[in-house]
């Protein structure tokens, strides 16, 4: 009933109609194709009840949707209303998404004061489950000259955020952030580097380790790379670390690869005649547990064929046992798969 409804039917309702579900939608659709004249009409309605409608369950979308199609000017309205409450939105269900999309469309000079009204509560964002999304949104949006103030507060605390649900979050987007000088990108690998055998075994710290290895480069890799040397099979038999194996078999150099498969077939895979340190029992451990088996169909997965004939060798051993497991299976089936590729 409301989409054939003129606009100028709805001057002094668009409030109420904000917090409606069909009210916001027709809204929405107004703003998506208005003329300046409109979008300048809808403002000013709203304007004054722009923080509460940014936290309401159907006004946020409208807030975002003017944001996205207002000009400057308007926007410079909206902001100097929100602009001493950027904390309180952040931290609201609602709120947060219209601070983000601000942080999306807000010029540089008013980014900069959104940032700054956060400052001294960088932390507390960063463990709302709401706020961790704004700081993220930042950190991706704003210059770097913007972006320390983020930084500078979390210094000498990158390994408990680590371990946090959603502050986790923020270190895993500040690790591969370009935008960052060398020297507040190295101080936050470092303090992850200190602290990487509780963090690798951490629910939520072992995926700042992933994405280390994933997207941290070369150096960053090398690094965990070379602390899993000597552990892998004890990494991969642990429900969180084996997550960070898997990650290490998938972006590993081919000299990385061979020592996690040297280390897991119990011989060196460059030289398959080789003796290594307990033949077989490795693979063996890895077969029959839980998350160890998980490790062992990243290795067919990743394998090339010399290291996938070696992986069939050393479990046909087991496939007796593989049978009795619920898990079993799935390995089975990947060696079915090599073995009809190889037909």
């Amino acid at each position: 009933r409301l989409s054939g409804l003129p606009l100028s039917s709805a001057v002094g309702c668009l409030v109420d109609l904000a917090k409606d579900q069909f009210g916001s939608r027709y809204l929405q659709e107004k703003l998506e194709s208005a003329t300046t004249t409109s979008v300048s009409i809808i403002t000013n309605e709203l304007l004054p009840h722009i923080i509460s409608l940014s936290m309401d369950l159907f006004g946020n979308y409208v807030v975002q949707k003017l944001l996205h199609n207002c000009d400057n000017d308007q926007r410079l309205k909206i902001k100097n209303k929100i602009i001493n409450s950027i904390y309180d939105l952040s931290k609201h269900m609602y709120g947060c998404r219209v601070v983000q999309k601000a942080f999306e469309v807000f010029c540089d000079d008013y980014k900069f004061e959104m940032i700054n009204e956060l400052n001294g509560n960088v932390l507390a964002c960063c463990y709302n489950q709401n706020a961790n999304h704004v700081i993220q949104k930042a950190i991706e949006q704003v210059k770097y000259e913007h972006v320390w103030l983020i930084v500078d507060q979390i210094k000498g605390k990158v390994s408990v955020l680590s371990n946090h649900p959603y502050a986790c979050r923020i270190i895993q987007r500040l690790v591969c952030l370009e935008r960052l000088s060398e020297q507040d990108s190295s101080f936050i690998r470092e303090e992850i580097f200190a602290s990487i055998e509780s963090l690798i075994h951490d629910q939520y710290g072992n995926y700042v380790i992933q994405y280390l290895v994933e997207k941290g480069g070369d150096r960053a890799r090398h690094v965990v790379m070379e602390w899993v040397r000597g552990r892998v099979v004890q990494l991969s038999q642990h429900k969180y670390s084996s997550n960070v194996i898997e990650k290490c078999m998938m972006f590993a150099d081919d000299e990385q690869r061979n020592f996690l498969f040297t280390e897991i077939l119990g011989c060196d895979t460059t030289h398959p005649t080789r003796p290594h340190i307990h033949p077989l029992r490795s693979i063996s451990s890895l077969l029959r547990d839980r998350f160890g088996n998980y490790v062992v169909q990243r290795m067919f997965e990743i394998a090339d064929d010399r290291q996938n004939k070696m992986l069939l060798t050393h479990i046909k051993p087991h496939v007796n046992i593989l049978k009795s497991y619920p898990y079993g299976k799935y390995i089975l089936a990947k060696m079915e798969k090599i073995k009809n590729s190889n037909s």
